[in-house]
């Protein structure tokens, strides 16, 4: 593109009214009047919004010499090093975001493997229904309920074997024995009842005649049907449940 020059004078003086003001020097494309291509007279009367506070003392300095250096030369020197300063704040912008975006995505990697080793939350509520599948409340709950029906604390029968020792005790149980339901009644395979087995059973011993049966929750009753088949030998029924007490020698 063609301009015209318009030499010997400041190249950035005041556009629009040139009444009074030296104007060589101003530059403007070919066929085209000063007064055309310069063709807002107006002043800049909008606040400027910008927080200084947040604008560093570089970049006020440039500013400060694009208003106020007179010469053509020392603005455009002005306006280069403001070129050049933006470009090397991004370009140190850049610089850190790819390190902020390399941080975020090991720290993203270190939280996955982390998150991965936790237990989750269905585990959590899985774990808290117990084996008789009864959802207990906390945890700690169901290991609580797990431990006393492992644990034989329940008291069953206390016995005068009068043996005037601390003989050896073990328990059997069954369901659906002979007697506890009607012929025709039990389960399909149970005539005569299901298999016998042995189970877990503590003993406390008051004397050397007198001692204390206890079994799992498993096995508890309340108040069941006592049958003392011989001296050493005891048959607990309730329901559909039987428990056969052995008493031991020395």
């Amino acid at each position: 593109m063609d301009y015209n020059v318009y030499a010997d004078g400041y190249d950035t003086l005041p556009t629009g009214d040139y009444s009074g003001i030296d104007t060589r020097g101003l530059i403007v494309p070919a066929g085209a009047s000063r007064e055309d291509y310069y063709r807002d007279p107006d002043h800049i009367d909008v606040v400027n919004g910008v927080d200084l506070s947040h604008v560093s003392p570089e970049h006020k300095l440039l500013a400060k010499w694009v208003r106020e250096k007179m010469y053509g030369i020392d603005v455009r020197e002005s306006l280069a090093r403001l070129v050049e300063l933006v470009s090397s704040d991004l370009y140190d912008s850049n610089i850190i975001a790819k390190e902020l975006k390399e941080l975020s995505n090991r720290l993203e990697k270190e939280w996955n493997a982390t998150i991965n080793g936790l237990t989750q939350d269905s585990e959590v509520i899985n774990a808290r229904i117990d084996t008789k599948g009864l959802i207990q409340t906390t945890l700690r709950q169901r290991i609580d309920s797990e431990v006393s029906y492992l644990t034989p604390t329940e008291k069953l029968l206390d016995i005068q074997h009068d043996l005037f020792s601390y003989p050896s005790v073990r328990c059997m149980a069954w369901n659906y024995g002979l007697g506890l339901t009607p012929i025709g009644e039990e389960p399909e395979g149970l005539f005569g009842g299901t298999d016998a087995k042995s189970i877990l059973s503590n003993v406390t011993y008051q004397d050397r005649n007198h001692l204390t049966v206890f079994v799992t929750k498993d096995y508890s009753m309340e108040s069941p049907e006592i049958t003392k088949v011989n001296a050493k030998t005891y048959l607990l029924t309730q329901g559909t449940s039987s428990v056969q007490i052995f008493i031991g020698g020395e």
